[in-house]
């Protein structure tokens, strides 16, 4: 059963949430009649993010079907491409859908959403990356988004991928709740770290609060890197008894050196 701290952290994130969410609708509303400068380029716009720059944007191309890492090269006859980590090891969830590359400018707007609060941004990513997922046509009956150890959760004053997992389920119209999984093992920061750093300290990393009661579920982050932690949580889901599992974020970050022509405009 969760702890009492679990269920403190738990609603206090909640009302935290709720209040930046109100700020930052008020100030979309009054965006929508007065326009303001496009926060990318500066440009006068009644949207956040004016048309241009969005088509510039580093949105994926071409990607593995299953883990999402953007690829280089694929055969256009191949209907479902593989790379050669899901080949030799298949991980523990059906697809992985991500609509960016993590690169700039995408970096630094998610950057600014989880270490400076910028909700506006969180909410704005959050729009994206549903619109995307109902063109994708994803298909799932509820949306958990990777928790937060209560020690980080409490320093950054509010899960990021609970931020998304909001935006995202009001428009897909899919239920989303923060009780399923639970963070147990702190870790350390995984920004920065090799592959193998992050596999070994996403182990066991995640428990499970409950056993949901439906068919499919989608797991949400922000950025997937290696895959360490979206693999943690989909194995803890797994072992619990739930069938399908689907991974969405806001980005997928290549691997180290690939050029930058994965990223062009949708």
């Amino acid at each position: 059963m969760p702890s009492s701290a679990f269920w403190a952290n738990h609603w206090w994130q909640v009302v935290r949430q709720q209040a930046g969410r109100l700020r930052v609708g008020l100030l979309e509303h009054w965006q929508a009649f007065c326009p303001n400068p496009c926060r990318l380029c500066t440009q006068p716009t009644t949207q956040a993010v004016c048309a241009p720059c969005f088509a510039e944007l580093p949105h994926v191309q071409s990607a593995c079907w299953q883990c999402g890492l953007p690829l280089e090269h694929v055969n256009p006859a191949e209907a479902k491409p593989l790379c050669g980590e899901c080949l030799a090891s298949p991980p523990p969830f059906a697809r992985l859908f991500a609509p960016f590359c993590y690169q700039p400018p995408i970096t630094e707007m998610i950057s600014r959403f989880k270490y400076q609060s910028a909700l506006q941004d969180g909410r704005l990513l959050g729009t994206w990356l549903a619109h995307y997922l109902m063109a994708q046509r994803m298909a799932v009956d509820l949306i958990i988004p990777i928790p937060l150890h209560s020690t980080r959760l409490r320093q950054r004053g509010f899960n990021q991928a609970a931020e998304l997992a909001h935006w995202v389920s009001r428009y897909l119209q899919v239920p989303w709740c923060t009780d399923v999984l639970q963070r147990v093992q702190r870790g350390i920061p995984q920004q920065g770290l090799p592959r193998r750093a992050r596999q070994h300290s996403m182990h066991r990393a995640f428990q499970m609060a409950r056993v949901p009661k439906v068919e499919t579920v989608a797991l949400l982050d922000d950025v997937v890197t290696t895959g360490a932690t979206v693999r943690a949580a989909a194995h803890c889901l797994r072992q619990a008894g739930v069938r399908h599992i689907i991974v969405c974020a806001v980005a997928r970050t290549p691997k180290p050196g690939m050029a930058q022509s994965l990223s062009s405009k949708p």
